[in-house]
């Protein structure tokens, strides 16, 4: 069964949502930002669920069928640093507004919400890039042009946890609101 998320959320939490909604036995193989193929023991099962569809599935998934062979991610969740993000901006809405050119921000880690460091905020974002995030955005803050770093990191986004229980994006909606953000800039 292929099934589509709605909007991210924690490989962890999706397993025990899925698993405690279907059979504890169901096999999840993530394939890439919000995709994921779940396997059943038997057929049975899987039409069970097709048919069914509880309740608990529908408020995560957008899509829930069988898979078909030429099924494949689409886009993938990565970690990305920002460098050079001036302490009077440190916030949220700025991250997002300057991922925005590389994909939509999903989350950020508990230290860069906290400010344990100021030197790199690190952002988990949703993307439709599949090659190495490494680039360049140039900022106005004040009278000032800013240049940020935003570079993909080797932290798996499956290790997730959420850092804010306020934070959960719609793909389209974030992108959306965030190309508003970062037009304010």
């Amino acid at each position: 069964m292929l099934a589509v998320l709605k909007n991210p959320i924690p490989f962890r939490s999706l397993t025990a949502i899925v698993r405690s909604n279907v059979n504890k036995d169901v096999s999840i193989i993530p394939m890439g930002g919000v995709s994921y193929l779940i396997r059943f023991q038997t057929d049975d099962e899987l039409h069970s669920v097709l048919r069914n569809k509880p309740p608990a599935l529908t408020q995560i998934f957008s899509d829930i069928r069988k898979w078909k062979a030429g099924d494949r991610a689409f886009n993938r969740l990565c970690w990305v640093h920002l460098r050079g993000v001036p302490p009077c901006v440190w916030n949220e809405d700025f991250f997002g507004a300057v991922v925005v050119g590389v994909g939509a921000m999903v989350d950020c880690s508990q230290d860069t919400r906290s400010q344990s460091r100021l030197d790199v905020a690190k952002v988990l974002i949703l993307t439709n890039d599949f090659g190495f995030i490494n680039r360049n955005f140039s900022v106005n803050i004040g009278s000032e042009q800013i240049i940020i770093g935003v570079m993909e990191t080797q932290f798996d986004p499956l290790d997730w946890e959420w850092s804010s229980s306020s934070l959960s994006c719609n793909d389209d909606a974030v992108s959306h609101d965030q190309k508003k953000k970062k037009a304010a800039l």
